[in-house]
C-alpha cells in the first residue's frame, strides 16, 4: 500500500530536538511492506498554537493547506496513492482538504492521541475524515458523538527504536517526562523514603523567568487567565516538593540519551493521570506510549493503574502497578532488595511488549479494520 504520511517533527511542544514519533512511525510501516510517501514540510507551530495573534495563525494554515494539497496530488500523480495517514488538531488545516483528498479517491485517516482529556483539539475536524484511529477506549464516545467514524487501536512501540542495551544499570530508578499533574507528590514521597529516583524532562530543575513565561503563554492560549493561575498555584502550593525533588532532576534528555537512560536503569515508571481541561486538580488515567516503550528497554516497568492497563500486561509478573505514591514507594523499596524477582518482571514485559505490543501490529489491526492491506 502507498501511504501519503502527514506527521509532525517533534513530539512535544517542549522539546526542541525530538523526531520520536516519526522514528516509530515510518519504520514500523516499512516493515510491513508499505511504501511511504512522507511529508517534509513542518506544521510544529500549527499543532502547538504557537503564533501571535489569530490572523498570523490562519495565513500558516492556509498556507499549509494548499502546500499539503499540492504535495498529495503530486504524488498521487507520480503513482497513486492509497491512504492519507495524518495526525492533525482541528486548527492544522481547512478542513475542505479533506473532502478534496477524498475526491481524488483517497481515504482518510487521523490519529490522535490524549483524547480523553483534550478532545477539544479535534473534535471539529474528526467527522471530516473517513476514519480516526483512537487508542483510549473511554474517548471513543465523544468521538461517535460529532459523527466520526472511529476505530479503536491502542498505542505502541517500535522495538527498533527503545532497544534492550546492554549497558550497566547504573540507576536504580528513573522517571523521564513532563512535571505534569500529581507526578511531583509522588515523585517526593520517593525521596523522603529514601528511594534511589532521578527523573528528566521539562520543568523538573529550577525553571528561569523565561521558561516560566514560554509556559504561561502556552497556559494563557490554550485556557486563559483561569488556566495560569491554576498554574501558578499548583507551583505555590507545591514548593517544598519543588526543592526536594529538585535534587534529583536533570533536564531534558534528547531521544538518544533518553533510550540510553533506560537501559541503564533498573525500575522505571510511568504515570497515567491528565488534567481534565477547566478544572485545577481533576483528573482521569488513560494508557501512554511510554507504557509499551520502556518493557522494551529492558528495564521493569512502573507504571500507574488505569482502567486498561491489565488488557496489556499481567499486572503482577510483567509490571508493577501502583495507585498512590506510598503504594510505589512500597513497592520500589521492596523491589530494590529483591533483584532476581525484579529481573523476571523486567524479562516478562520485554517480551510481552515486543510481542503484542508494536506499533508493526497496532499499524496491521487498524488496516484491517479500514479494509486495507
Amino acid at each position: 500500500m502507498r501511504i501519503f504520511l502527514a506527521f509532525p517533527k517533534r513530539g512535544s511542544i517542549f522539546i526542541r530536538d525530538t523526531e520520536i514519533w516519526l522514528k516509530h512511525v515510518i519504520p514500523s510501516l516499512e516493515k510491513l511492506g508499505h511504501e511511504l510517501v512522507v511529508l517534509e514540510r513542518d506544521f510544529g507551530s500549527l499543532i502547538a498554537g504557537s503564533f501571535a495573534d489569530s490572523n498570523e495563525e490562519s495565513q500558516e494554515r492556509q498556507r499549509f493547506t494548499e502546500e499539503l494539497y499540492d504535495a498529495v496530488v503530486t504524488a498521487h500523480q507520480e503513482k497513486p496513492v492509497d491512504l492519507f495517514f495524518s495526525y492533525f488538531y482541528s486548527r492544522c488545516v481547512d478542513h475542505s482538504v479533506l473532502s478534496a483528498i477524498n475526491d481524488l479517491e483517497i481515504p482518510t485517516l487521523n490519529f490522535s492521541c490524549n483524547n480523553v482529556h483534550q478532545f477539544f483539539t479535534v473534535e471539529e475536524i474528526a467527522p471530516k475524515y473517513d476514519y480516526c484511529m483512537v487508542p483510549e477506549r473511554a474517548a471513543l464516545e465523544k468521538f461517535e458523538a460529532v459523527g466520526a467514524h472511529v476505530i479503536h487501536v491502542q498505542m505502541g512501540a517500535n522495538p527498533d527504536l527503545f532497544f534492550r542495551g546492554n549497558r550497566q544499570k547504573e540507576y536504580p530508578m528513573i522517571f523521564i517526562g513532563s512535571k505534569y499533574a500529581d507526578r511531583e507528590n509522588y515523585i517526593a514521597t520517593l525521596v523522603r523514603a529514601g528511594v534511589d529516583v532521578r527523573v528528566w524532562g521539562p520543568g523538573w530543575q529550577v525553571q528561569n523567568a523565561r521558561q516560566l513565561a514560554t509556559k504561561g503563554m502556552f497556559a494563557f492560549k490554550s485556557g486563559g487567565i483561569p488556566r495560569v493561575w491554576r498554574g501558578m498555584r499548583r507551583l505555590l502550593s507545591g514548593w517544598s516538593d519543588s526543592q526536594l525533588v529538585g535534587r534529583v532532576a536533570g533536564p531534558i534528555l534528547t531521544d538518544d540519551e533518553m533510550i540510553a537512560t533506560y537501559n541503564a536503569s533498573s525500575m522505571a515508571l510511568n504515570f497515567s493521570k491528565a488534567i481534565i481541561e477547566g478544572t485545577a486538580q481533576q483528573y482521569v488515567r488513560h494508557i501512554r506510549m511510554r507504557d509499551f516503550e520502556i518493557p522494551m528497554t529492558g528495564a521493569a516497568a512502573f507504571l500507574e493503574y488505569s482502567a486498561e492497563l491489565g488488557e496489556y500486561y499481567d499486572l503482577e509478573t510483567e509490571i508493577v502497578s501502583f495507585d498512590s505514591p506510598e503504594e510505589l514507594a512500597a513497592k520500589a523499596t521492596y523491589y530494590a532488595s529483591h533483584a532476581r524477582e525484579l529481573q523476571m518482571i523486567a524479562e516478562a514485559g520485554y517480551k510481552r511488549a515486543t510481542t503484542d505490543h508494536t506499533w508493526e501490529s497496532r499499524f496491521k489491526v487498524a488496516f484491517d479494520k479500514i479494509g486495507l492491506d
